[in-house]
Order: structure tokens, then C-alpha cells, then sequence
């Protein structure tokens, strides 16, 4: 069994964990207001800025630590994942 192992670098050649967001409805969803984390204490810690997903859209947001949120850019959350 041939194991399938993918990683992403971000548009500064770095690589780190990221997540992918996917849209599965038939409308498209406006992300202004969500948030990540990584810390069930500090619900609000990274808020997405003002961009849609589209439907059947995917999104990947780098969880590199270095906080861009400009809409239709590249996206980073202002934390790192944890082994």
C-alpha cells in the first residue's frame, strides 16, 4: 500500500502545518466574523478577514505564526500547531 504523504509550501518557500477549509454547500459562505485557534480558552484568536468561499471551495491557511490577513492573499493565523 503506497502511502501519500503531501506538504504545502507557503509563498515564502517555508513550510508549516496548515488547514484546509472546504465548502461542501451549494452556496457560497462569507468568512468575515470566524476564527480559528488553537487554544479552546482563546476562542477568537485569529479572525478570518472579509472573503467568501465559494461552493465545492477549498481554502488553506497556513498555521505558520506570522498573522497576514489581507483578503485574496495567502493566509497565516498568528499561531503554530503543536506536535
Amino acid at each position: 500500500m503506497l502511502e501519500r504523504v503531501t506538504v504545502l509550501a507557503d509563498e515564502d518557500g517555508e513550510f508549516s502545518d496548515w488547514i484546509e477549509l472546504l465548502n461542501p454547500e451549494p452556496g457560497t459562505v462569507n468568512l468575515a466574523g470566524w476564527f480559528l485557534t488553537d487554544n479552546v480558552l482563546i476562542p477568537q484568536k485569529w479572525q478570518f478577514p472579509a472573503t467568501s468561499l465559494s461552493p465545492g471551495g477549498r481554502m488553506i491557511v497556513f498555521a505558520s505564526g506570522k498573522d497576514r490577513r489581507s483578503p485574496g492573499a495567502e493566509l497565516h493565523t498568528n499561531f503554530r500547531l503543536d506536535s
